[in-house]
């Protein structure tokens, strides 16, 4: 009797020892779980990372070409400007040059109507004179 009260205790105590036993294993592959999702997490977020760094370096290149470009294209408009300036002051050049040449063009037909009228007058003059 007392060794089965004894038994009875001994299985007792190992059930309850197979529980926690249990207990703790179930627990540890909880965490296990849980830690292998946090891995997981871990590495997509190390990935998501890496490509928006490689994202990050790409629009860095683009915005370093295009300052390249722009300074290009700022160049490209002082010529340009430089260069118009130039025309501008060389078609006034050449509309003040045109102007003269018109007065003077006028001035010469003054001249010719004038001496065209001289002339008739002379001619009518020699006629008289023969008449």
């Amino acid at each position: 009797s007392t060794q089965s009260t004894w038994e009875q205790r001994e299985r007792e105590e190992g059930s309850a020892l197979r529980e926690e036993v249990d207990s703790v294993i179930r627990m540890c592959e909880s965490a296990l779980q849980r830690s292998s999702k946090a891995e997981s997490m871990l590495v997509a977020s190390q990935k998501q990372l890496q490509e928006l760094r490689e994202r990050e370096a790409d629009l860095l290149k683009k915005v370093h070409t295009s300052k390249l470009t722009a300074k290009r294209n700022e160049a490209k408009v002082s010529a340009l400007t430089k260069e118009l300036q130039f025309k501008i002051r060389e078609l006034s050049d050449y509309q003040q040059q045109s102007a003269d040449l018109t007065s003077r063009v006028n001035e010469l037909k003054e001249q010719i109507q004038t001496l065209k009228i001289e002339l008739e007058k002379k001619k009518k003059k020699k006629k008289k004179k023969k008449n």
